[in-house]
């Protein structure tokens, strides 16, 4: 595991050492615990627009219509 030095307000910090104390485990992790569900809930939020973004397109083979549309792009070793 990595340590981390972060910054807290003061009333943040409290509620978290009261919150640890009433859980009867040590803030750090609880800190941890908050990280790791921020995390999922980001993973989960993309997961989600994947889904609802399902089949939108309906003109057929999507890569081929973006080959197509960027064929005319200039490329990096291309000169300007």
């Amino acid at each position: 595991m990595t340590k981390t030095v972060i910054s807290l307000d003061q009333d943040i910090k409290q509620w978290l050492d009261n919150k640890a104390l009433q859980e009867g485990v040590p803030m750090t992790e609880l800190v941890r615990r908050a990280v790791k569900l921020l995390k999922e809930q980001e993973i989960s939020s993309f997961e989600l627009i994947l889904q609802q973004s399902k089949g939108s397109w309906t003109e057929g083979d999507g890569l081929e219509y973006q080959k197509k549309l960027r064929s005319d792009w200039p490329r990096d070793n291309d000169p300007a």
